[in-house]
């Protein structure tokens, strides 16, 4: 199971940001995301939360507390939101019948 440092990190990296370009998203130093990417420190509530919303998943996505992560449609028509839904379902299925094969 991935640990926060190790999630921000694969999160940064999956909108191709380097540290210095998500600090300045944030307003803070890019010191302060090595550390938090280094394990050194846990960011403060209000900075999880700000996290939270940059990178669109749950405070509790980012503490372990719970693996789902969620998808921001808000601009997307009916028929847009239809096919991704359509797309992770397939994904689903997929892992479902490769865990299947696996045991």
């Amino acid at each position: 199971m991935m640990d926060f440092a190790e999630k921000l990190k694969a999160l940064r990296k999956g909108k191709n940001y380097s540290q210095q370009q998500l600090a300045e998203k944030l307003f803070v130093s890019s010191s302060l995301i090595s550390s938090y990417e280094q394990d050194l420190r846990m960011p403060s509530l209000e900075m999880l939360v700000k996290l939270s919303h940059e990178f669109g998943v749950s405070t509790d996505y980012l503490l372990n507390l719970d693996r789902q992560k969620t998808i921001n449609v808000e601009k997307l028509t009916d028929h847009q939101i239809a096919v991704v839904s359509e797309i992770v379902n397939e994904f689903l299925n997929l892992n479902n019948t490769k865990d299947a094969i696996e045991r």
